[in-house]
């Protein structure tokens, strides 16, 4: 869930509906198959939103 600085802001339809159930869903499906960790690498210039992630994060435990 990253892009350019300020996109899904200024063009919050880009990734559709309700893109944190889905994010929160994909991962709770990848921890089920023994996925523990996922390391972000991304770079500040890409956009990363730390907020969604968290979100992301605390909701597929």
């Amino acid at each position: 869930m990253v892009a350019a600085s300020g996109l899904y802001d200024a063009y919050p339809d880009l990734l559709g509906q309700d893109r944190e159930a889905r994010a929160i869903a994909d991962l709770s499906e990848a921890k089920a198959t023994g996925i523990d960790t996922i390391l972000d690498a991304t770079t500040f210039d890409l956009g990363c939103n730390a907020k969604l992630l968290v979100a992301n994060v605390k909701g597929s435990g």
